[in-house]
């Protein structure tokens, strides 16, 4: 084994050591690719190389960087979610973020192992990860493609995606209280959305919110706090939180914000307009189910896995 590779075998060493990944995640090597997949008899490697190849095509999806393609593919019966990304942590130029790559590994690593934790916990609510291909230099992804569950049902924003067109976002009305009771659900197994916009949550047919395409690129506690900022922020609804280091989190970071907004205002730096968004009601929702977290209350007595 070369010496990068044998830096990269290290480095998931310590990943597995200190995160305890879980046992059904196979890992294999190819020049400065580290591939990791679902162990569970689906060719998932193979699958991989014929979207790379051009064998395999399907519907382009809606995603809100330039850097990342999302293709609805079928294969062995079933639908997949193939997402490329590119430039991943040489973009990142912040040195709080390479230190939290290094100490923390890759986003996409850490995703596929804590994913799979949550899920053999019995998590309902996150989006299985079945295969990440990272494109390794040291301990940084310059390139990545990951194969996802397709999670069937109604999502907020418009699903067929055509080049150039704005995009067209469903009102959430009365499912905002589902979507933090998602978030909230999701804390507990230990994960955390680091993203929460609507694009990132589907209604399925059966009412219940599941969270897609989570950002796991820091410590755990700050995606936390960071979801519970973004929906009170975003859209005034309240992520009902299970723990103390969050709770705190909570506060430093939404006070250290508001700093940043008075000290941009203070230089005469204003931040750009956002995007213009078309909202229409789209209908054909299933019956939104209660939450156990309506009237932003948590459940008296609720336990999570990790309370």
């Amino acid at each position: 084994m070369d010496n990068e590779n044998l830096i990269q075998d290290n480095s998931l060493k310590a990943l597995y050591e200190t995160e305890a990944a879980a046992p059904t995640i196979a890992t294999e090597f190819e020049g400065p690719w580290r591939t990791q997949w679902k162990d569970d008899g689906t060719d998932y490697r193979g699958l991989l190389r014929d979207f790379q190849s051009g064998r395999l095509t399907g519907q382009r999806m809606a995603t809100g960087s330039l850097y990342r393609t999302v293709h609805r593919v079928k294969a062995f019966g079933r639908e997949f979610v193939i997402k490329t990304h590119s430039d991943i942590d040489f973009r990142e130029r912040r040195l709080e973020k390479r230190l939290f790559i290094r100490f923390f590994g890759t986003q996409y690593s850490r995703l596929i192992n804590k994913t799979s934790q949550a899920l053999n916990k019995g998590c309902p609510v996150v989006q299985d990860i079945y295969l990440v291909s990272e494109k390794m230099e040291g301990r940084y992804c310059q390139e990545a493609y990951v194969i996802a569950e397709f999670v069937p049902g109604h999502s907020f924003i418009r699903e067929n995606y055509v080049e150039g067109a704005p995009l067209v976002f469903r009102t959430p009305g009365p499912w905002l209280a589902n979507v933090a009771e998602s978030l909230s659900i999701l804390h507990d197994y230990g994960l955390a959305s680091n993203d929460a916009v609507l694009s990132n949550f589907i209604v399925t047919p059966e009412g219940q919110v599941k969270v897609i395409d989570l950002t796991l690129n820091g410590p755990m506690f700050i995606s936390q706090a960071n979801d519970v900022l973004k929906m009170r922020r975003s859209y005034g609804t309240e992520v009902p939180i299970g723990h103390l280091g969050v709770k705190v989190l909570v506060g430093v970071i939404g006070f250290w914000n508001s700093v940043r907004v008075k000290l941009r205002k203070l230089r005469g730096k204003t931040p750009p307009p956002l995007p213009e968004k078309i909202w229409e009601d789209f209908g054909g929702f299933p019956e939104r189910p209660k939450t156990r977290i309506d009237g932003w209350a948590r459940t008296p007595g609720f336990k999570g896995p990790l309370d």
